[in-house]
């Protein structure tokens, strides 16, 4: 498998079968190795929820380094809309409690 990275060592490119006759890079291996890595394997990523994984590789061995996945314009108003839907609920829970403390207050019973 050769593998090719940018200057911050991310893997821009894969190639399965670099050698192969009808689908090869046709290079050399000393070719491929001067321009990027031959590697046995890539191994897998584990997946966070909300993060992107860019996966990297210094020339001895594999890394990851994880991004926040950018909040989309339309994600950004849903947000907001279950952020206001959540405050609603919480106002109308106070409004109801100071309902039952103003009927205690004035009348000296709790009932509504």
């Amino acid at each position: 498998m050769f593998i090719k990275t940018d200057e911050n060592n991310v893997i821009v490119l894969v190639y399965n079968e670099p050698f192969d006759p009808v689908v090869g890079l046709g290079k050399t291996k000393e070719e491929l190795e001067s321009i990027g890595y031959l590697v046995d394997e890539i191994p897998q990523v584990e997946q966070v929820p909300g993060k992107v994984a860019i996966q990297k590789y210094d020339g001895t061995s594999f890394y990851v380094e994880y991004e926040d996945i950018p909040i989309m314009p339309g994600d950004k108003i849903t947000e907001l809309e279950n952020k206001v839907e959540l405050q609603e609920k919480k106002l109308a829970e106070q409004e109801q409690a100071i309902m039952e403390l103003t009927a205690i207050i004035a009348g000296g019973g709790t009932n509504v």
